[in-house]
């Protein structure tokens, strides 16, 4: 049977046009497309070596910062030194930050995530270029077609009763010391039908490592680098063995509500509020009226004295965050854009945070492969300093 090279998804289901590559076993790149959605599978005799949707080397990067595999710090440095056409992943263990094995695992599972999600698309065009790929057993776990397509079967079919148990990825869960909890029966207890004797919570240590009763199931399925499906039915097995359980604050919530409860009988009582509010009055009027009260400085200068720590704080975060998009705009671009304003063109600055920066509050300068982005404050109180 001869492969198309190129058509419409509504044409062919994408389940065969992955199975005849695999059956003829090309080498190439196979190209799916649906508007501004684009994903790449690259083969190498018929085995998927990779899958991706935009930049590879940006998807890498993102995933090991968020598994806090790498820091921006690190990113910024691998970003200087990779030569282009070198996979980013290449320099990461060139410079010893993660190992070749941490590489396979997270680009096996953007693979996988990759070839799962264009297997959902009911719309687009598909196109194979029969191009050369060089398999990097340092970089990549090929994966045959067969073992993806069973996969995502066997995913699809259990995923609305793994998401009947745990409904959202904001849950969070923390370890249960089953030794000591009450109500747990042993084996013997129960005649060796417990779930435990058959679920080993030993077998489940690469997942409750990262389980701290703070982190949130979308934060341990970052860290995991393996992908939602596994980590979901690990929890599941955890929460069933009672080796977890989902954390509940409620000595917070009764505090807030005794609080609240507190202040709503204070404000309502006529002796409780006056003696509040006249001290208060009086001190606010010797406080903004008597000058020689409060010191030589006025009150507003204090306060702006002590909210000026917090606000250069702020903006070192924003530079911080300003200085991870321009590496990003980078890894797409191969140089660094000529304004901030690129960023946002860019699609690299449409975060809620990112809309509360002003590019204003900082001076950028770059020539393409270094750039220099200096705080305004911090300029001025240089300024101010040497005045002195």
């Amino acid at each position: 049977m001869a492969l198309a090279l190129e058509g419409s998804v509504k044409d062919i289901a994408i389940a065969d046009v992955l199975q005849l590559i695999a059956t003829q076993k090309k080498s190439g790149r196979l190209t799916f497309s649906d508007g501004g959605k684009v994903i790449s599978i690259s083969f190498f005799t018929g085995n998927v070596v990779h899958a991706f949707s935009g930049n590879e080397d940006e998807q890498l990067s993102n995933a090991l910062i968020l598994a806090e595999k790498i820091s921006i710090v690190q990113l910024r440095a691998a970003i200087r030194t990779t030569p282009k056409g070198t996979p980013i992943g290449e320099t990461f263990i060139n410079l010893a930050y993660v190992t070749s094995e941490d590489v396979k695992k997270w680009n096996q599972t953007l693979t996988q995530e990759a070839v799962f999600s264009v297997l959902s698309w009911e719309s687009g065009s598909y196109q194979f270029e029969p191009v050369e790929v060089y398999l990097r057993e340092d970089l990549y776990l090929p994966t045959t077609v067969e073992c993806l397509l069973m996969e995502e079967a066997h995913q699809k079919k259990e995923w609305p009763i793994l998401l009947s148990k745990i409904p959202n990825r904001e849950i969070v869960f923390e370890l249960v010391d089953t030794s000591q909890e009450e109500g747990v029966l042993s084996m013997s207890e129960t005649g060796g039908d417990s779930l435990a004797q058959f679920i080993d919570a030993e077998e489940h240590g690469w997942l409750t490592q990262w389980v701290n009763g703070t982190r949130t199931v979308e934060g341990v399925i970052r860290h995991t680098g393996v992908g939602a499906f596994p980590v979901y039915k690990c929890l599941i097995e955890l929460l069933a063995i009672g080796r977890i359980r989902e954390r509940q604050d409620l000595t917070a919530e009764r505090g807030r509500f005794f609080l609240l409860n507190l202040v709503k009988q204070v404000l309502t009582h006529p002796i409780l509020t006056n003696a509040i509010l006249i001290p208060f009055i009086l001190i606010a009027w010797a406080t903004f009226f008597i000058p020689s009260f409060y010191g030589t400085e006025s009150i507003l200068e204090k306060v702006e004295n002590s909210i000026k720590p917090f606000n250069l704080f702020t903006k070192n975060n924003q530079k911080d965050i300003l200085e991870f998009s321009l590496n990003l705009y980078y890894l797409r671009h191969n140089h660094y854009p000529a304004t901030l304003n690129q960023l946002t063109e860019a699609g690299l600055m449409t975060t809620d945070r990112g809309k509360k920066i002003n590019f204003n509050d900082f001076q950028y300068n770059s020539n393409g492969k270094t750039f220099e982005l200096v705080l305004l404050s911090e300029v001025s109180e240089i300024e101010e300093s040497n005045i002195e």
